[in-house]
């Protein structure tokens, strides 16, 4: 989400930069916050399982109960997940789902 916030940083990496642009970031940040990039990066989790329930063939699935989507977060320093949770609509530690 860093290269989502600061897309000119990325020049050299042109299939991550065509990648980002599902993320449609619009505040631009050098040094952001770890608390908004964890804000910014859970609703991205939550914008592409919204994308996807809208393929045709996703939906589908959906509908027919032969398929469950679920939205993570790795959390690469701890090493922990969080994963979204739509009853709460909050991202929770996948220890307590």
């Amino acid at each position: 989400m860093r290269g989502a916030l600061n897309p000119e940083a990325l020049e050299a990496y042109p299939n991550v930069t065509a990648w980002l642009r599902y993320a449609k970031v619009e505040h631009r940040e050098t040094e952001p916050s770890a608390e908004f990039l964890l804000a910014l990066t859970e609703a991205n989790v939550i914008a592409q399982l919204k994308n996807l329930r809208s393929h045709p063939t996703v939906a589908a699935r959906l509908e027919q109960g032969d398929l469950a989507l679920h939205g993570w977060v790795y959390h690469i320093g701890p090493g922990t997940v969080t994963a979204h949770d739509e009853a709460s609509r909050r991202f929770e530690t996948t220890a307590s789902l």
